[in-house]
């Protein structure tokens, strides 16, 4: 019975790309995954996902599931070792600090719609080669000392596109790409002892 187990096991990880097969157009394409593949109190109005018990490397956070709004799913990722892609839903508010933390394969994450906050280290010890930020987001990282937000040491200077609603930012080693503004300076009276 242990060979059919493990030739169960096999044939499961088989129907799913590997790490370096996938990219952000299949994790754009991937239907939200199904709420057997999360452990969760459904005791109140929202729920708050407590862990990830599927195989599929990619991972689709739903808006809800039995028509109550997933609204968190904390540290539920972190230290994973098979996770590659996230899309986290709708209703998500906060990416916990660490929150994917050690997910050594993870390559790309995209926020969903209403997330707010994403707190320091979100990504650390990771494989991170796009992060996707939603319109509405207004922080990012905590401080600029342990909690900041920084990109995979392999990946220093990888773009990261920041929305105009983004207050407060706490970031290093990212190439970021911001709304440009014009500015108006006016001479130094230097300059215009010179004319």
């Amino acid at each position: 019975h242990l060979c059919d187990r493990r030739q169960r096991q096999m044939s499961i990880r088989d129907r799913y790309k590997t790490a370096d097969e996938i990219t952000m157009d299949d994790l754009m394409s991937h239907d939200e995954t199904p709420a057997e593949d999360f452990e969760f109190n459904d005791s109140t109005d929202n729920i708050i996902i407590e862990k990830y018990v599927g195989k599929d490397p990619i991972v689709v956070i739903p808006d809800e599931i039995d028509g109550k709004k997933v609204v968190g799913f904390n540290k539920v990722f972190a230290n994973d070792k098979d996770i590659v892609a996230v899309r986290i839903g709708n209703n998500v508010t906060e990416v916990a600090k660490t929150a994917f933390g050690n997910c050594e394969k993870l390559k790309y994450v995209v926020l969903g719609n209403s997330v707010k906050t994403i707190g320091g280290a979100a990504f650390v010890n990771t494989d991170l080669q796009n992060l996707i930020l939603n319109e509405g987001l207004e922080k990012i990282g905590e401080d600029d000392f342990s909690n900041m937000i920084c990109p995979p040491m392999n990946n220093e200077g990888m773009d990261l596109k920041v929305p105009e609603s983004v207050t407060e930012m706490h970031v290093i080693d990212f190439n970021l790409i911001v709304k440009a503004c014009l500015l108006y300076t006016s001479p130094s009276p230097r300059d215009r002892t010179r004319s």
